[in-house]
C-alpha cells in the first residue's frame, strides 16, 4: 500500500505537468484553427485526450532535451549568458563542476531523507520548466496562425505571453538544473557510499 501511495504521489509531483503541458498544445491548436469541442464528450474520449495530451507533454520535453533547448540533465558547465543569470537568481557564482564523479550516481544513492527530499524538490521544479518550456513555444506556432488570421489585440497579446512564457520556463529549466549540479556536488562516492565532502 505504502509503494501505491509513494507511486501516486510521484505521478501527483512530476508526471502531471506533462498532462497540463500537453494539454496547453491541444487546446492552443485548437484555439489556433478554430476548433469547436463540444463539451458533452464521452469519459472514454476524455481518457484518450488526457493520454495524448500526456504523451505530447512529455515528446515536448524530451524533444527539447535531445536538441539542447532545455536540460533535462545536471549540467558541469554553463554558458556565460547562464551564468550571469545564475548569479542574479542565487546570489552566488556559478563553478563549473570537476568532480569525476556521475552526478546521477550521486543522485540515487543520496543516504539522507532530507536530502532526498531537497533533491526531489530541485527536480520536479525543473520537470515543470523542462516541458511547460517547449509547450508554450509550440503552443505560439498555433497562436501566431489565430493571431495572423483575426488580427485582434487578445490573439497577438495570447501569442507574446506565450512565447514570454516560454523562453522564461526554458531559463528556469536551465536554473534548476544547474541548481541540481551544485547540489548534488556536495556529496562524493567512497567505497560505494555516498558521502557530504
Amino acid at each position: 500500500m505504502d509503494e501505491l501511495l509513494r507511486s501516486l504521489k510521484h505521478f501527483i509531483t512530476r508526471d502531471v505537468v506533462y498532462l497540463v503541458g500537453g494539454g496547453t498544445m491541444m487546446l492552443a491548436f485548437s484555439y489556433g484553427f478554430s476548433l469547436d469541442w463540444k463539451a458533452e464528450l464521452p469519459v472514454a474520449l476524455y481518457l484518450l485526450l488526457a493520454g495524448i495530451a500526456y504523451v505530447l507533454g512529455y515528446a515536448a520535453q524530451d524533444i527539447a532535451g535531445t536538441i539542447r533547448l532545455a536540460r533535462t540533465i545536471p549540467p558541469k558547465k554553463l554558458f556565460f549568458p547562464m551564468t550571469i543569470i545564475y548569479r542574479l537568481f542565487f546570489g552566488s557564482k556559478w563553478k563549473d563542476i570537476t568532480s569525476p564523479t556521475d552526478l546521477h550516481d550521486i543522485a540515487f544513492r543520496l543516504p539522507d531523507e532530507q536530502d532526498r527530499i531537497r533533491h526531489e524538490r530541485i527536480v520536479t521544479l525543473k520537470q515543470v520548466g523542462t516541458t511547460m518550456g517547449p509547450s508554450c513555444l509550440i503552443s505560439s506556432c498555433f497562436l501566431h496562425i489565430r493571431a495572423t488570421a483575426t488580427r485582434s489585440q487578445i490573439d497577438t497579446t495570447l501569442f507574446w505571453l506565450s512565447i514570454s512564457l516560454g523562453f522564461l520556463f526554458i531559463v528556469l529549466a536551465w536554473l534548476k538544473a544547474a541548481e541540481q549540479s551544485t547540489f548534488l556536488d556536495k556529496f562524493e562516492i567512497i567505497n560505494g557510499q555516498v558521502k557530504r565532502r
